[in-house]
């Protein structure tokens, strides 16, 4: 499997808007191989971050264009700077 991990400086003074807004751009991103989409967030530094997990590495890159569309209008619509993207190869998922 693999994984785009993207990272975030949100605006101090509404995170949970922000929030929001990255939840439903989540919600909406339904492209072929999607495993699941993980929201994590530093409330106190305003730091935030998107895991998306792919069945494959054709899934996950055939998802760029759109994940790049949703990525930037959820950013442009709460004020959140992307900070970075980064693709990886996902060696041990398990739950426990």
């Amino acid at each position: 499997m693999w994984a785009r991990v993207s990272t975030y400086q949100f605006p101090h003074e509404n995170v949970d808007q922000t929030l929001d807004q990255f939840n439903e751009a989540l919600g909406s991103l339904a492209e072929p191989g999607l495993k699941r989409a993980e929201l994590l967030v530093d409330r106190q530094s305003g730091k935030g971050m998107t895991i998306t997990v792919w069945e494959s590495e054709d899934a996950l890159q055939a998802s760029v264009d759109a994940a790049n569309r949703i990525r930037s209008g959820a950013a442009d619509a709460s004020g959140a700077s992307i900070l970075d993207v980064q693709h990886y190869e996902l060696v041990r998922d398990e739950a426990y």
